[in-house]
């Protein structure tokens, strides 16, 4: 294996990332997250890129969790094209779809997570103002298939048009080769035209440029693309040859000359960001004294009303900015009012301490079993007594 200007494997931070001139991406349709768990965990120890894109997770919502665990150096922004199959009843045939972008955690801090829907998932890296984006389009044979992919490619372009300040990397398996006419790479290459993007597989010529490899079938293919925008340098992309691949798509990556400022080599430590989360106190407004609650709240703000019942409301021009002074500090005091209140008279809890899992119906369940279990005790006291009543009268006879 595998890629341009990569060090020795497990240097520990000496790979492609030591230069906070580059951004690397690395995109990879995993057919099925089992199927690349393995493939995935090889590129970020091999590797260790900045951002994996990947396709075809085929998670559920419910195991959507399972992407964070594939490395404790990396967190993840992910959907689910099973939500609405799954609603219907029970699933019948495989999985599909789902898209994902594992990140590294020393971008935690510069990245916010724009869009996660059924066919991509969109990721904001402020730092370098960077629009990273992961996409998965129907493949052939799909009911209403030109439609369909129209309508993401118009969710793309809403998507860019709305953060135009921002850099375009979008890592995608498109489902068809660009080069070969037809009405939806078409679309694809106008959609390429009208946003100024480029294809990074023409920018670097590789003597292997297909990313589908279906073995069985003798049938092999360029369907997955790495395409950006054209002020956004590249220097060096290529197609990985994994030592263990079970999915039959093959990862591409892209270096990008990208400046990465502030970050430096300090790395988030995901257990401590973890504890910190956990740590978070939140209000018990159900078990709060409301009573107690309202009188200190009225003790805290009567000195506020008196002060804003001699604010002049009658002010000239000339004095405007004054007035909104002392209203911004009589906003203020009120808000602080109200948070000193709650802090005194408000119970509070850990995020975790109450069952995550607990909802009405095992409250009810819970109550059905206590007076059952009443029940059952009355009803036992009542034998037990009856019986040693009638032990005694035997015993006495």
């Amino acid at each position: 294996m595998m890629a341009q200007n990569s060090e020795k494997p497990g240097s520990g931070g000496s790979t492609l990332l030591a230069d906070n001139d580059r951004f690397v991406v690395v995109s990879y349709n995993m057919h099925g997250f089992n199927q690349g768990l393995e493939g995935t965990k090889e590129i970020i120890h091999k590797l260790c890129p900045d951002v994996v894109a990947l396709q075809e997770h085929w998670l559920t919502p419910a195991n959507l969790h399972t992407l964070s665990d594939v490395s404790s150096d990396y967190f993840s922004c992910g959907s689910s094209s099973m939500t609405n199959a799954l609603a219907f009843g029970p699933l019948i045939g495989r999985p599909y779809g789902g898209t994902a972008l594992l990140i590294n955690n020393r971008l935690a801090s510069y990245t916010v997570n724009l869009v996660s829907n059924d066919r991509f998932t969109a990721v904001l890296v402020g730092d370098c103002l960077v629009l990273v984006i992961s996409a998965y389009v129907p493949c052939s044979g799909t009911s209403d298939r030109v439609n369909l992919y129209s309508a993401i490619i118009s969710e793309l372009q809403a998507v860019i048009e709305d953060h135009p300040q921002y850099k375009l990397i979008l890592c995608a398996d498109l489902n068809t080769e660009v080069d070969v006419s037809s009405s939806v790479s078409d679309l694809v290459k106008n959609f390429i035209g009208s946003n100024n993007l480029q294809r990074n597989d023409l920018l670097h010529p590789t003597a292997n440029r297909c990313t589908y490899v279906n073995e069985s079938q003798h049938v092999e293919s360029c369907i997955d693309y790495i395409i950006s925008s054209t002020d956004l340098p590249s220097v060096a992309f290529n197609v990985l040859d994994l030592d263990m691949n079970l999915s039959d798509h093959l990862p591409i990556l892209c270096v990008f000359s990208c400046r990465i400022t502030g970050c430096g080599d300090a790395v988030v430590n995901s257990s401590k960001l973890k504890s910190q989360s956990d740590d978070v106190r939140y209000f018990r407004w159900d078990h709060a004294p409301l009573c107690q609650y309202y009188e200190q709240t009225r003790v805290l703000l009567e000195p506020i009303l008196a002060k804003l019942d001699a604010f002049d409301h009658s002010v000239v021009d000339s004095e405007m900015s004054a007035s909104h002074d002392k209203l911004e500090i009589i906003y203020n005091s009120v808000v602080m009012a109200l948070t000193t209140s709650a802090n005194l008279c408000v119970p509070k809890t850990r995020r975790n301490f109450y069952k995550f899992w607990w909802n009405q119906e095992l409250s009810e369940l819970k109550a059905a079993a206590v007076t059952s279990s009443s029940e059952y005790s009355t009803l036992w006291r009542y034998v037990y007594f009856e019986s040693s009543v009638l032990n005694l009268l035997f015993s006495t006879s």
